[in-house]
């Protein structure tokens, strides 16, 4: 703004700010790129920054701006007179945006920006407070000018006008009313493995399972395609088809005008019953794909596991899971039928490293290296000229389990019992020799030099998934990406909250062998397996010409 005078201000689109003086202009300033300036001057319910800033960030926008634009417009003076803004004269709004200040696209979804609200005699904090609480967003980007912390800085603001973007480069949007908005980071979709499964877990998740209801091999073909087609959109991101006004919504909008990408991963998945004799694929099954049956403590509610297909839907947030859920929905309606879906999340780090689960303890710890390609290829990927079917090269065994927590039961156990049973120290995770607070939780479990179990114990969860003797050796290295869940109350009024364990291996009886060791934990006490299944995540979709189990179906 320094040196900005009121004739050096072109409204866009015309050469005066509108002629009585009383409605904003959209107009921009040479000297400062990417910055857009509204002036108003004794506008009934206008003049002051906030409306005035968030009919300039809605215009901009091509969102419908909730004070009405037009001069001395009775709506907009209703509007003023109730949220009684006509106590300064001569203020100026000013919006600072990321890229261009004008219409949609990109640029519009990365939007940067903030109020500076000159303080007029009589505006105090409690009637700025009282203002902005008549005040709330619709939906549109714009409306993050509603958010108390804008108003507060205002400071910050004259900083940003002559530096650029009002917010730290890493910020998204802004904090919304549930939280951080949507980051926009694409993780690629295309390539010889899915995404969703050597990625880092994102913050929510989705497990849906399906049953196939297509009548034949010509109706799963498209079904398949489909799910690529609208996976390849969503997780890319964009605007997708604008409908007349008369006709549905192409989409349920709950992402705004348009889909941003918000690390979304989806990751497709067959369970055993798909290669029944509905679809001539029983030749075809992976070589240990079979269906899940009970190990010796699980309580396995059919209603909760197996399935043909499953679906893992995972982002930054929880609007992109159930958007993208409700979107493959819409196109696969008579194809597929949900059989059972559990939405999780991952706890972010308390207060360092490796996220906790709900029994307080940090969870998945143990992993190979992603980045490793010789290591995942060994360890994860299933290869070529091997027992699997040649088209299962570059997929892997899924494993998903529902596990219930008893809570109330665990809160009973002393923090040393806990310690004990787990394998792990409860504040740090580090292994049990660790013994400070302070301890990477990054570090290994070394049981030789406690043959007896005295440090950890031999029953432990973390000795028993991976003993560290020669004849378990070949059965002890899987890829987790678990998540927590929490549903309504069961019938007796009790807390349903658990981990959806998830994990991935080159074969299947890496698993199983590991689970059976798992029967003779000191956990089984206050855990109750009830879901789940195990299936085969499908090798990646290459290219635009490809699709999901291509190779399965031709």
């Amino acid at each position: 703004m320094a040196g900005l005078r009121e004739g050096e201000v072109r409204a866009r689109g015309s050469d005066e700010l509108d002629p009585d003086r009383q409605a904003p202009g959209r107009a921009t300033a040479g000297a400062a790129e990417g910055a857009a300036f509204c002036d108003g001057h004794n506008m009934w319910g206008l003049a002051l920054g906030p409306l005035t800033g968030q009919l300039l960030a809605e215009s901009i926008a091509t969102c419908t701006p909730a004070p009405e634009p037009a001069p001395r417009h009775p709506l907009r003076q209703a509007l003023g007179t109730r949220m009684r803004l006509n106590t300064h004269r001569g203020s100026m709004s000013l919006l600072v945006i990321n890229g261009s200040a004008a219409g949609r696209g990109p640029d519009s979804k990365t939007l940067r920006s903030t109020v500076l609200l000159p303080r007029g005699k009589g505006m105090t904090d409690d009637r700025l407070r009282a203002q902005e609480d008549q005040w709330r967003g619709d939906g549109c980007p714009a409306s993050l000018f509603a958010r108390r912390s804008f108003l507060q800085g205002t400071a910050a603001g004259v900083v940003g006008a002559a530096g650029g973007s009002l917010l730290d480069g890493n910020a998204a949007l802004a904090d919304g009313a549930n939280g951080k908005q949507a980051s926009g980071k694409l993780i690629p979709f295309h390539g010889r493995h899915q995404a969703g499964i050597a990625d880092a877990p994102q913050s929510v998740g989705a497990f849906t399972s399906y049953d196939v209801t297509a009548s034949g091999r010509t109706e799963l073909t498209s079904l398949f395609r489909t799910l690529t087609a609208r996976a390849r959109f969503l997780t890319a991101g964009g605007t997708g088809p604008k409908a007349s006004p008369d006709a549905p919504p192409p989409d349920n909008g709950i992402l705004g005008p348009g889909v941003v990408p918000d690390d979304l991963t989806i990751t497709v998945a067959v369970g055993a019953s798909l290669f029944d004799s509905r679809y001539g694929l029983r030749a075809r099954k992976p070589a240990q794909l079979k269906t899940m049956t009970p190990f010796q403590h699980d309580d396995l509610d059919s209603t909760l596991s197996q399935g043909d297909l499953l679906l893992q839907v995972c982002a930054g947030h929880r609007d992109t899971t159930v958007h993208t859920l409700l979107d493959i929905l819409e196109h696969t309606k008579g194809a597929m039928k949900e059989r059972w879906r559990f939405h999780c999340q991952r706890n972010p780090p308390r207060p360092t490293g490796i996220p906790r689960d709900w029994f307080g303890f940090k969870d998945g710890i143990t992993n190979p290296d992603t980045s490793n390609t010789s290591q995942m290829d060994q360890l994860v990927w299933a290869q070529p000229h091997t027992a699997e079917p040649a088209w299962a090269a570059g997929g892997t065994y899924q494993v998903v389990r529902v596990v219930h927590f008893y809570l109330e039961a665990w809160q009973k156990v002393s923090v040393a019992q806990q310690e004990r049973i787990f394998g792990r120290r409860k504040i740090s995770g580090a292994p049990m020799y660790a013994v400070s607070d302070d301890a990477s939780d990054t570090l290994d479990p070394i049981y030789t030099n406690d043959p007896q179990g005295l440090i950890t114990a031999l029953n432990s969860h973390v000795r028993l998934a991976n003993p560290q003797t020669p004849d378990t050796a070949a059965t002890s290295t899987i890829l987790r990406r678990s998540y927590d869940y929490e549903r309504s109350p069961d019938v007796n009024g009790g807390l349903d909250l658990g981990h959806v364990f998830c994990c991935f291996q080159r074969e299947l009886n890496t698993y199983v062998a590991m689970q059976t060791r798992l029967e003779a934990e000191a956990l089984v006490p206050y855990i109750s397996p009830r879901g789940g299944g195990y299936f085969f995540a499908l090798p990646g979709v290459r290219d635009d010409k490809d699709y999901y189990a291509r190779g399965l179906l031709t």
